[in-house]
C-alpha cells in the first residue's frame, strides 16, 4: 500500500473501532478542506472529496462561469456538481462562487484564453496539486531506511520506492499539464507554507480525532440504558467527596471511569482504594464539547433497591411480583426505606415473597444499602387505602382528601400519633414519598378542636341554619370547609332534612370562608418563607432542624399540630405551642 492509499488503513480502522468508512471519509474531507482554507484563504471555494478508487482526498478549486449580464440569468443548481458531499458544504461553495470574484471566471475569457466551451452558470473544478512534496519526502525517508538492509527487506523497500517514484512522476506530469493550460488560475502555495505537509498532518489529526470520537460514542452506546447492578472498583477520591470508580465495558475486557457523587454514597460506609462496590448507572451524558462521555453511578438511587430485590427475590425476577414505588429518606438520626409491592398471582403474597423466610431476603438487601431498615407495603390502586397501609404501624381513623392539591388530612388515634409521624418524621415522610400525596397528620383531639372551630364559624353566620348544618355535620360526615367547597347545592339538598335554601346558604358561606382562608394562607406563606433574625423562639438551631427535615420555610411548619411539632423537633408540648404561636403571629 503506498503512502497515500488510505483505503486499507480506513477499512482496518473501521473494522477495529466499529466506525463506518463513510464517517472516516467525511472526517478526512473536513480536515483537508480546513487545511486548504488556512493556506489559500477562507473565501476560496474549495471542494474536498475522498477518491475511493485512488485512496486519497482530492482537492479542487470551484470556479463559476459568469458574464456581464449575469444578473438576468437564473441561478444555477449546484446539484449537478455534488459528488456525495453534504448539503451544507454545497451551499457554502455556491455562496462563495456567487459572492467573491476570485471564484468566478468570465465566459468570454474562459472560451478565448482557456478553450473552455462553458455556459454562464456552469462550473469548472481545477485540482489543487499538493502531493509532490509529500511523495518526495517519503521517497527520501525510505531510501534512508534502505541503507544497511539486505535480502527480502531491501527488496520490499525497493518496490515501495519504485511505486512512489512512479506516482511522483505522474503527479509532476499532471501539474505541468495543468500549469501550461490554466496558469495563474491554479491554486498554488505561493507563500511556501508547505501545504503538502499541512495536509498530511491534517489527515492524521482527523483520523485520531475521529477515533477518539468513535470511542466516546461507543462508551455512550455501551452504557446508555444499562439498568443492571454494576460491580466496580474504587480508583481515586476527588475533592468534595466524590469517588471515581472503574466500570467494565460490555465485553468485560476494558474499563471506563465513572463518578459516584458524595450525595449518592451510602452514609457511614467505609470506602478505600481498590475496594469492590456495587452501584447502578443513573446518567450517561455526552459532554457538549464532545470530548468525553460522563457516567454517573449511585448507591442511593431507587433503581439500586429495585435491582437488589430483583436479584434476591425470584418472584420479582420472573415478573410475578412487581415493585410499584420506592421511597427512601436520609438523615443523621432517621434513615429508612419503604417499598410498595403487588402480585399478579393471587396465590402469591407479595410482601411475604420480598421478606423471605425469617426475613432472609429483605436482610440481604438491607445489608447492601448500609443497614437501613426496609418496610414492605402492599400496594393499592385506591389512594386512601394505599395511604393507610403506608402509614402503618399507625392505625388511621379517617381521612379528608383534597384531590386538587393532592393532600390528605389524616386523623389517627391519640396514642398512634407518634407512630404515624415516626422518629424525626421518618414514617410520614416515607409514606408521603411512597404514595405521592402530601400527608397532614392529626390526632383525634386536635382534629376535633379544628372541626369544632369550623362548625362554630359556619354556625355563627346569620344566613346559616345551625340545625341544618348540624344535621349535615353529624349524620353525613361533612367536617371541613374543603368538603363544603367541593360540594354543590344540589348534593346537599338531596340529603335528608336539608332544603335547597339552607343548602345554598351553607355552600355560599363555606366557600367565602374557604377563599378567605386560602388568601390569608397565601399571604402568610409569602411572609414566612424567610426566617426572622435574632428571634427568641424561632432560633437558628430550630431553622437548621427544620431544614434537615426538608421543611426550610416557616410556612412548612405552620400546618403542624403542637403534637407533631413536639415529636418532630423533640421539644415539650408547651414549647411546641410557643413555636407555632410565634409562626402564626408573623
Amino acid at each position: 500500500m503506498n503512502a497515500f492509499d488510505l483505503r486499507q488503513l480506513i477499512a482496518q480502522v473501521a473494522k477495529d473501532k466499529g466506525i463506518t468508512q463513510e464517517r472516516l471519509h467525511d472526517a478526512l474531507e473536513t480536515a483537508m478542506l480546513k487545511a486548504a482554507k488556512k493556506v489559500f484563504g477562507s473565501n476560496k471555494a474549495i471542494e474536498a472529496i475522498f477518491d475511493e478508487e485512488r485512496g486519497e482526498v482530492t482537492l479542487a478549486h470551484v470556479i463559476r462561469i459568469i458574464s456581464d449580464d449575469d444578473d438576468d440569468i437564473e441561478e444555477p443548481e449546484y446539484e449537478s456538481m455534488r459528488r456525495g458531499q453534504h448539503d451544507a458544504r454545497d451551499s457554502e461553495i455556491e455562496r462563495l462562487t456567487l459572492v467573491y470574484p476570485e471564484n468566478q471566471l468570465d465566459m468570454e475569457v474562459a472560451r478565448n484564453e482557456y478553450a473552455l466551451d462553458l455556459q454562464v452558470g456552469q462550473y469548472i473544478r481545477l485540482p489543487i496539486l499538493y502531493k509532490s512534496e509529500l511523495l518526495t519526502r517519503q521517497i527520501a525517508a525510505l531510501k534512508s531506511e534502505r541503507r544497511g538492509k539486505k535480502g527480502p527487506d531491501r527488496q520490499a523497500l525497493d518496490e515501495a520506492i519504485q511505486e512512489l517514484e512512479i506516482r511522483l512522476a505522474e503527479e509532476r506530469q499532471q501539474s505541468q499539464l495543468y500549469s501550461e493550460r490554466f496558469g495563474d488560475l491554479l491554486l498554488l502555495d505561493h507563500h511556501n507554507q508547505g501545504f503538502g505537509r499541512i495536509a498530511a498532518q491534517a489527515a492524521k489529526s482527523a483520523l485520531r480525532e475521529k477515533l477518539k470520537e468513535a470511542e466516546r460514542d461507543k462508551i455512550f452506546e455501551d452504557f446508555q440504558g444499562r439498568e443492571e447492578i454494576e460491580a466496580c472498583e474504587i480508583r481515586r477520591f476527588e475533592r468534595g467527596g466524590a469517588i471515581i470508580v472503574a466500570l467494565h465495558t460490555s465485553n468485560q475486557e476494558d474499563t471506563v471511569e465513572a463518578i459516584l457523587p458524595r450525595d449518592q454514597q451510602i452514609p457511614h460506609e467505609t470506602y478505600r482504594l481498590g475496594k469492590q462496590i456495587r452501584c447502578v448507572i443513573t446518567e450517561v451524558r455526552k459532554e457538549p464539547d464532545r470530548k468525553s462521555t460522563s457516567i454517573t453511578v449511585s448507591q442511593r438511587h431507587e433503581n439500586f433497591i429495585r435491582k437488589l430485590f430483583e436479584q434476591n427475590v425470584p418472584e420479582i425476577y420472573h415478573g410475578i411480583v412487581e415493585i410499584k414505588h420506592v421511597a427512601r429518606v436520609f438523615g443523621r438520626e432517621s434513615r429508612g426505606v419503604k417499598i410498595s409491592v403487588t402480585s399478579k398471582d393471587p396465590n402469591v403474597d407479595p410482601a411475604g415473597a420480598c421478606i423471605g423466610p425469617s426475613g432472609s431476603r429483605v436482610k440481604l438487601v438491607e445489608n447492601e444499602i448500609g443497614g437501613d431498615k426496609i418496610e414492605i407495603v402492599p400496594y393499592s390502586s385506591e389512594d386512601y387505602i394505599y395511604v393507610c397501609k403506608a402509614l402503618q404501624p399507625a392505625q388511621v381513623s379517617r381521612i379528608l382528601i383534597d384531590s386538587d392539591k393532592r393532600t390528605m388530612d389524616v386523623t389517627v388515634p391519640d396514642e398512634d400519633l407518634s407512630k404515624a409521624i415516626g422518629k424525626k418524621g421518618k414514617n410520614v415522610r416515607l409514606a408521603s414519598l411512597l404514595t405521592g400525596w402530601t400527608l397532614n397528620i392529626y390526632d383525634e383531639k386536635t382534629m376535633q378542636e379544628r372541626e369544632k372551630r369550623v362548625f362554630e364559624k359556619l354556625a355563627q353566620h346569620e344566613d346559616v341554619n345551625e340545625d341544618t348544618l348540624r344535621e349535615i355535620w353529624e349524620k353525613n360526615n361533612y367536617r371541613s370547609l374543603e368538603q363544603f367547597y367541593e360540594s354543590s347545592v344540589e348534593e346537599l339538598a338531596q340529603l335528608p332534612n336539608v332544603d335547597a335554601q339552607d343548602a345554598e346558604a351553607i355552600i355560599r358561606v363555606a366557600r367565602e370562608y374557604y377563599k378567605s382562608e386560602e388568601q390569608a394562607t397565601t399571604n402568610r406563606s409569602s411572609r414566612r418563607k424567610s426566617w426572622p433574625h435574632n428571634h427568641d423562639v424561632l432560633t437558628l438551631q430550630l431553622k437548621q432542624q427544620a431544614k434537615s427535615l426538608r421543611m426550610p420555610h416557616l410556612s412548612d411548619l405552620e400546618s403542624l399540630s403542637a403534637s407533631e411539632m413536639s415529636t418532630l423537633f423533640q421539644v415539650s408540648q408547651e414549647n411546641a405551642s410557643k413555636i407555632l404561636d410565634a409562626i402564626r403571629s408573623l
